[in-house]
């Protein structure tokens, strides 16, 4: 029973991606300063790549 003023929604996802929580370990290689400014900016490296990745794909 759907509550009154309410709709419903399909939403496709690529669920074989999401159930895949392997993890894989990458070597990146980057200028001195660039690491030094991101270090100092308390930059998650593995976070902000993913995240990169992922809009890059165009994944989510």
């Amino acid at each position: 029973m759907t509550e009154p003023n309410t709709y419903t929604s399909l939403i496709q996802s690529k669920i074989d991606l999401a159930k895949n929580t392997r993890s894989v370990k990458k070597t990146l290689t980057i200028p001195a300063w660039l690491n030094r400014c991101a270090l100092d900016a308390n930059i998650n490296f593995s976070s902000l790549l993913q995240d990169a990745l992922v809009k890059e794909l165009k994944i989510v």
